[in-house]
């Protein structure tokens, strides 16, 4: 496999793992993934920082019982990557059941040998 692959399954399985730390709400996984000055919009259309999106994920009312990434595609440069796809969740807000599928698009750099999620965008897909 070439370096360009190499890459590109790198950040697939970061996408992966940033995933599971969304489902489990884990706070150190998600510190170590998502950059200090992330900026990103969420599925409401709301712009939020890193502790608000962090916040989102380990909030006591929220328990996620599936979240699966599905066609993702990611496209690399030198220091930088791009990953786009979709996401399907499922679980309970406020004891509610929810679920929806969201495209998601999300910028990866790196820093000092180390990957870190600057940005990123969500909206519910449209079924059809």
């Amino acid at each position: 496999m070439n370096q360009i692959g190499e890459l590109a399954e790198e950040i697939a399985a970061l996408e992966h793992h940033l995933a599971q730390a969304q489902q489990t709400g884990n706070r150190p996984a998600l510190h170590h993934l998502v950059a200090a000055d992330y900026d990103g919009i969420n599925a409401r259309g709301h712009r939020v920082d890193r502790e608000a999106f962090i916040e989102a994920f380990i909030a006591p009312d929220l328990l996620i019982e599936s979240l699966h990434l599905h066609d993702l595609t990611v496209r690399t440069f030198e220091h930088a990557a791009i990953a786009t796809g979709v996401s399907a969740v499922s679980g309970y807000l406020h004891g509610q059941p929810f679920q929806g599928r969201f495209h998601f698009t999300d910028v990866w750099v790196r820093r000092i040998m180390h990957w870190e999620l600057v940005a990123g965008h969500v909206s519910p897909a449209i079924e059809g």
